[in-house]
């Protein structure tokens, strides 16, 4: 699971720093599931992945609407 959560924070080109930020959850927290001490839970990077979905979404609406 570690392997998909780092596999996010990337695809996101997210410093582990910034993505903690942007999930409002301490840099340790990123660090110790990214080196396996601890897996995030699979209903949080569901959660996690869902959101980036939503936010790539709306991006992508407000291009069109600016291009219009």
């Amino acid at each position: 699971m570690k392997n998909n959560f780092k596999e996010l924070r990337e695809s996101l080109k997210l410093s582990q720093s910034q993505f903690a930020n942007k999930f409002n959850m301490p840099v340790k927290t990123v660090q110790s599931w990214e080196s396996g001490i601890r897996n995030p839970p699979k209903y949080v990077l569901i959660m996690m992945l869902r959101i980036c979905e939503l936010e790539a979404e709306l991006e992508m609406r407000e291009g069109a609407e600016s291009n219009d």
